[in-house]
């Protein structure tokens, strides 16, 4: 009868020593990461969730020029991977809390900014008989398009790209990619200073544009810190919805000289909106 008592006893035993096993395992084992895919910019760190919150989390970069990972816990008790670049480039971050391992693909490119050109304005003033006409070639084949959607790149070679529209580059937040549409055009970019106004010089191919830059506070403040444009002044201090730009080209002289005289103004101008670069991405070039 002992006997039996000491086998039931060390049978329950091994059953409770395996399911509490079983417990830890699975309790130690599976871990989630919130993301598949980061996009960073230089001068920016960006973060990826763990979950459990609580886990012995390592992380190893596959290419450290390229990135590095940090294991960072918050006095809240959040889980992540700090994500730091350090040059443009692809590489894969290795996770793993002892047991399983994930991997997540790293992006790194140059600091960007994007604008949607959302409306297109015009103004005339000259002779009835050379009015028609200027309004008519303003219209024709212009620069920049209502729903065109441009990109200013922070690299050496003040990189431009111009979009047909912005679904061709917004992410596809199902699968984290982007669309496959080319950029219309690729071209450059320059900001210039002329007494206490700022222009933006947009070039691609044999064209080239030069626009003031005005805007309301939200957009002129965004614009300011990336460009570090200290002295630009925007054109009103109430907070605004949208952040936005006004581009505005002055072609009186060039139509001035065209038509010899009686030309008052001409102006084609756009209102363009700033776009959150976590939405569009920047087309990535080795």
């Amino acid at each position: 009868m002992k006997a039996k008592c000491l086998l039931g006893w060390l049978v329950m035993m091994v059953l409770l020593t395996c399911f509490c096993s079983c417990n830890d395992d699975d309790k130690g084992g599976a871990f989630e990461v919130g993301k598949s895919d980061v996009f960073v910019m230089m001068d920016n760190k960006d973060n990826i969730p763990l979950f459990p919150l609580e886990g012995n989390y390592k992380v190893k970069s596959l290419d450290e020029s390229i990135a590095t990972g940090e294991i960072k816990k918050t006095d809240n008790g959040d889980a992540s991977v700090v994500v730091t670049p350090v040059s443009k480039g692809k590489t894969t971050f290795v996770i793993s809390n002892g047991i399983e391992e994930k991997e997540v693909d790293i992006t790194v490119v140059n600091a960007y900014i994007v604008f949607n050109v959302e409306r297109e304005s015009f103004l005339c003033m000259a002779d009835k008989d050379k009015n028609d006409v200027i309004m008519a070639e303003l219209k024709k084949d212009p620069f920049l398009g209502p729903k065109n959607v441009f990109m200013l790149v922070k690299d050496e070679a003040q990189t431009m790209y111009l979009f047909d529209k912005k679904e061709d580059i917004e992410v596809d937040e199902t699968f984290k990619s982007v669309s496959k549409s080319p950029y219309k055009s690729k071209g450059s970019y320059d900001i210039l200073k002329s007494g206490d106004k700022f222009y933006l010089v947009l070039e691609a191919g044999s064209r080239s544009s030069r626009f003031e830059i005005g805007g309301n506070a939200e957009g002129q403040s965004i614009l300011k810190s990336f460009f570090n444009l200290n002295s630009l002044k925007s054109e009103n201090t109430v907070p605004e919805q949208l952040a936005q730009i006004d581009l505005t080209e002055d072609l009186t002289e060039e139509y001035h000289n065209k038509f010899q005289g009686g030309i008052s103004s001409v102006e084609h101008g756009y209102t363009c909106t700033i776009l959150s670069e976590r939405m569009y991405r920047l087309p990535f070039e080795e």
